[in-house]
């Protein structure tokens, strides 16, 4: 799991041609939850027939996989409003600030 986590991080940000401080954010609240993963693990290996662990840590991993299809469409919208707004700009030299993403 670590691998592919990491692998899609890194590909995500690799592929990306913009990234707003909402794409920052969005990216923080996402690590976070990765973060509690393990906590949320250990409780439930702890406390295997306790109700709390057993609905936080599929909460967990729901809340962090809708984060990070959040955060997919976000830089795909992100992207998009920029080519439209700069069409002239290519790839390797995309800049788009984010008050012109507001404009």
């Amino acid at each position: 799991m670590i691998w592919l986590v990491w692998a899609m991080h890194h590909d995500l940000f690799e592929k990306a041609e913009v990234i707003t401080r909402k794409t920052f954010l969005v990216n923080g609240i996402w690590l976070f939850l990765l973060t509690i993963v393990p906590f949320t693990t250990a409780w439930v290996g702890s406390a295997p027939y306790s109700f709390l662990p057993e609905f936080l840590y599929p909460l967990n991993l729901l809340l962090w996989s809708g984060r990070f299809s959040c955060w997919i469409t976000r830089s795909a919208k992100t992207t998009r409003k920029c080519r439209r707004m700069f069409p002239q700009a290519g790839a390797q030299d995309f800049f788009c600030t984010p008050s012109a993403l507001h404009a």
